[in-house]
């Protein structure tokens, strides 16, 4: 997709887009970058009606997994991830927004407004950026402030209330000041019915904020500091789909086939708990089996997040051809969510977490460019600071004990408080040397040193008159929820880049690169924490990548072709399973290899069309059935999230009519098969499916100044899961997330 989408009037006359982007540290077209990258501009978001991270799709390679209205989201990208849920928990693909680290998992989801372009770098990265990063990373920009008086506004609305408004002022404030001042806000009803009442599930209710000021006190020197905020307050929050499911001999998972194999599993797992109809184990009945769009659920959830920082950007021009830079940023999370995990009416397992986090980063770089060399030197810092108090409240209300089988009655209560810090430096740098005409070599190199400390107090409360569930299950003797927990860790790792380019003829590059990528250790911290203190540290990961891709403009340059393969070599990836109830992180080599096409075309006058293809093999290796020591070798498993096949097509037509220009716009994805769990449980999977959106617009008159839409999002009404969890063992079900059905609405858009 081009990073630069045109105006109506220039895609009606066939002009052709350079798509600019500066991930190498510098401006340049995306076709002489030898990294496999995709952008995508501000306008195309906004023509697609995407308005956060997680709807963000048509990346090849890359999947985005967000859950509890954005309270999580996780980024894969070429199988490489991290799908712990777990708010101390660090990614390894890390997102940036205007050059600053967000090193949350729970703050990765956000509002995408008055932006001008995402850019998603595939494959190691560190040698260029502040924070290391195993397998790749998303950098949003959002539009800077402007020399000329400018805003725009644009209303978004559709079914189920859904009201997204945003816009932007921006223009000079003096001979020097420039300013630029963005809002935006998101809200609609949830789209989950939730038969006991109360909103539907899985809404949005977000306001943000963004003011920056641009000060340039001398020609060299540019100084532009941002102040930005966001609150979300939602109501109804998750919601998750149940199915019954019994587990094998061999330990695996797999969804009930019979009505009489379930009963038995029941009996057998629960002390002769027989379900009744079509409960589950405990006797929970799923009003509409066949439509995960309606629940019924005791605990409807709720989110309440503020997300609020400043980050201040310098830039000194030392002389015509070095510049200093310097990106300082804090950021502050404060997050309460509350959901029903369980997924009945029953009250069985409410997981709730408080987050009070911050962080503050410092990255100071030096770059500079020459007719033979461009290169980049830099220092990085960032300090982590995490107060986290989450648990699970097991504890049985009225309704339950009067109608749960009482054999699956499990009652207890945690609260496991967790403060961890991360305190990491680093010096990188990465410099290219055009040593022969249409030759260009590439060498990075970064070391970094990580120090994290940790320390769990947790609390486990029974209810005794029932079962002494913290003494005989949760919190015994030797692990971390019985004991406590107080740990350290020290990680020095480097990473490397070696890389070659060449451009046979004009518009042709053949690039290959090797790349060694790295994330340090960290440990497990979940609301349950039943793992022995050995379970509890997992150690660094480091990715060996290998690459080698082409990239042309033909046919006259209509025509944008970008292809790559690759191979990973993966050692001590870390892994995620869940132990029992306890989210567990640990580490297993691994293996992905993989291919990727992306086709842009402009064949005729107006007719834009932008196309993907991905193949993923990414394998896990001896893979163990759980972290208790009584578990077997699984041998390879499929690292999740990573569907071997996925595809994409976009396409747009303009034309003159009406006094003005008329467009149409459709896209399809097709995802493959994707497991959900490092253990490839046969229930814990979502199979292939196809999304298709599409929209029309029309631009009165040729100054785009007006633009009116209409739009349809997953026309076929296809249903799908982002993610799911295995609960065979406390309620005899499979929980899973549910993605939006067909969604119908419009926009309109005014701009000066």
């Amino acid at each position: 997709m081009a990073a630069h989408a045109q105006s109506a009037a220039a895609a009606a006359s066939g002009q052709i887009e350079e798509v600019v982007v500066t991930a190498q540290k510098r401006v340049q077209n995306i076709q002489d970058v030898g990294i496999a990258i995709t952008a995508i501009s501000g306008d195309q978001l906004a023509a697609r009606g995407i308005t956060s991270t997680d709807a963000l799709a048509g990346v090849p390679g890359v999947y985005i997994s967000s859950f509890n209205s954005d309270t999580t989201t996780t980024l894969t990208i070429r199988g490489v991830n991290q799908n712990d849920f777990g708010d101390q928990e660090e990614p390894p693909n890390a997102v940036y927004v205007d050059g600053a680290y967000v090193s949350f998992i729970g703050g990765a989801g956000f509002s995408m407004y008055d932006v001008q372009r995402v850019e998603v770098l595939r494959g190691p990265q560190g040698t260029l950026f502040g924070r290391n990063a195993t397998g790749g990373l998303m950098q949003v920009i959002t539009k800077k402030p402007t020399e000329d008086f400018e805003g725009y506004v644009r209303a978004n609305f559709g079914e189920r209330n859904l009201w997204n408004v945003e816009g932007a002022v921006s223009g000079p404030l003096s001979d020097n000041l420039l300013g630029r001042l963005s809002v935006s806000t998101d809200q609609s009803d949830g789209y989950i019915k939730n038969t006991l009442g109360g909103p539907a599930l899985q809404g949005a209710n977000n306001v943000s904020g963004r003011l920056q000021l641009e000060y340039k006190p001398k020609d060299n020197v540019d100084i532009l500091l941002k102040i930005h905020g966001g609150r979300d307050d939602v109501k109804g929050s998750i919601a998750y789909d149940t199915k019954h499911a019994v587990i094998g001999p061999n330990g695996m998972v797999s969804l009930a086939s019979s009505n009489a194999q379930y009963a038995a599993f029941c009996a057998a797992q629960f002390f002769g708990a027989v379900p009744t109809g079509n409960s589950d184990c405990a006797g929970a009945v799923n009003p509409a089996p066949n439509n995960p769009y309606v629940t019924a659920l005791d605990n409807p959830g709720f989110m309440k997040r503020d997300v609020y920082g400043t980050t201040l950007s310098t830039t000194i021009d030392l002389s015509d051809s070095i510049q200093l830079v310097s990106v300082t940023d804090y950021l502050k999370l404060k997050r309460n969510s509350s959901e029903d995990t369980d997924g009945t009416r029953l009250r069985l397992f409410n997981f709730f977490s408080n987050m009070d986090s911050d962080q503050f980063s410092e990255d100071l770089r030096v770059q500079g460019h020459s007719e033979a060399w461009d290169w980049v030197g830099g220092l990085y810092y960032i300090t982590i600071n995490h107060h986290i108090l989450t648990g699970i409240d097991g504890m049985p209300d009225a309704y339950t004990l009067a109608n749960a089988n009482p054999n699956v009655l499990f009652p207890f209560y945690t609260k496991n408080a967790v403060h961890q810090t991360t305190d990491s430096w680093a010096v990188y740098g990465q410099g290219e040397w055009r040593f022969a005409e249409n030759w260009s070599a590439i060498v990075g190199a970064r070391w970094s040193d990580d120090n994290k400390k940790i320390n769990i107090n947790p609390s486990c409360t029974d209810m005794p008159a029932i079962l002494p569930a913290c003494a005989i299950g949760i919190a015994l003797p030797g692990t971390v929820q019985g004991d406590g927990y107080s740990g350290k860790r020290n990680d020095g790792m480097y990473s490397l880049k070696f890389g070659l380019n060449f451009h046979p003829e004009k518009d042709w590059l053949i690039y290959a690169t090797a790349s060694r990528g790295t994330k340090g250790g960290g440990f497990n911290a979940g609301a349950i924490a039943g793992i022995p203190e050995s379970a509890e540290s997992y150690k660094p990961e480091t990715l060996w990548a290998y690459e080698t891709g082409v990239k042309s403009t033909i046919l006259g340059g209509t025509t944008d072709i970008d292809g790559d393969v690759f191979y990973y070599d993966y050692a001590n990836y870390q892994a995620f399973t869940l132990t029992g109830l306890t989210p567990t992180v640990f580490n297993v080599n691994a293996n992905v290899k993989g291919a990727e096409l992306e086709v842009r075309t402009r064949p005729i006058a107006g007719l834009s069309i932008t196309a993907s293809a991905a193949y993923l093999d990414a394998v896990a290796h001896h893979v163990p059935s759980n972290l208790l020591g009584t578990g077997v070798d699984l041998g390879d498993q499929r690292i999740p999230q990573s569907p071997p096949w996925s595809f994409s097509i976009a396409g747009s037509y303009t034309w003159n009519t009406l006094g003005g220009y008329m467009t149409v716009s459709s896209d399809a994805e097709y995802t493959g098969r994707r497991y959900f769990n490092t253990v490839n449980h046969p229930a814990l999977q979502n199979g292939a499916y196809t999304i298709v959106n599409a929209s029309i617009s029309y631009s009165p008159g040729d100054d785009d100044r007006w633009q009116f839409s209409l739009w349809g999002k997953n026309l076929s009404n296809t249903e799908f899961a982002s993610t799911g969890f295995d609960l065979t063992t406390t309620n005899g079900v499979e929980t899973y997330t549910v993605s939006p059905p067909r969604w119908f609405g419009g926009s309109i858009a005014y701009k000066w």
